[in-house]
């Protein structure tokens, strides 16, 4: 299996837009259930490397995530990366910087990992925030509908046509989703309130327990 992005010395053009999202919290033992992670790799992106980003196996990234999710648990503190992902390295590449430095650039459609941090406002679920306040709940696992292909320019409705399998992953990826996870809704002030998030039953009661009012 290939195990190094291929490298470039001049940035390619990547145009992808109408993002659908899964957030997701579930613990790594859950998360290994998901078949439609396990032939991946895992790039950390987001970041200015001395050389090509690692690429770690869907193993080595539950590792990582096992960590992270035991030091919040601990100290409330989330320290998980940036991840691109996809069963095929060519998808990505190592943008080559000044100094031998390099940074990890997507060519075509690839999932996109992140920490999900919300708020809630005005009685609605504020997703992609950050800052004082901002709340963790899990990963967000992003993929978009439309790219701009960077030779040919023609569009390509990705997701739906599943012509590469990125696109074929992500939507695996969303029907697990609904298998082994189950919609989250929170209560404020004794009423209700919906989330685009979907939780494990025993991340659910960790939540419901961390913030139980007494």
């Amino acid at each position: 299996m290939q195990n190094t992005l291929p490298t470039r010395n001049q940035p390619i053009s990547y145009k992808a837009s109408k993002w659908i999202f899964q957030y997701l919290l579930a613990d790594a033992e859950e998360f290994a259930r998901f078949d439609s992670l396990s032939s991946l790799r895992f790039v950390m992106t987001g970041l200015v490397f001395s050389e090509a980003a690692a690429c770690l196996s869907f193993d080595a990234w539950l590792n990582l995530y096992r960590d992270a999710l035991e030091g919040y648990r601990k100290i409330g503190q989330f320290d998980f990366p940036c991840f691109f992902a996809t069963g095929d390295l060519s998808d990505l590449y190592a943008y080559t910087l000044t100094g031998g430095r390099t940074m990890t650039k997507p060519l075509f459609p690839v999932l996109q990992i992140r920490p999900n941090y919300f708020m809630v406002v005005n009685g609605e679920v504020k997703t992609r925030v950050f800052g004082k306040g901002a709340a963790f709940f899990g990963l967000e696992f992003a993929f978009p509908t439309l790219y701009v292909h960077p030779e040919t320019g023609a569009l390509e409705y990705v997701l739906r046509e599943g012509t590469r399998p990125a696109a074929r992953t992500f939507r695996a990826l969303m029907q697990e989703a609904r298998r082994f996870l189950e919609p989250m809704q929170f209560e404020i002030d004794g009423k209700p309130l919906s989330t685009p998030f979907r939780v494990s039953q025993q991340e659910k009661e960790r939540w419901n327990e961390r913030t139980r009012v007494t």
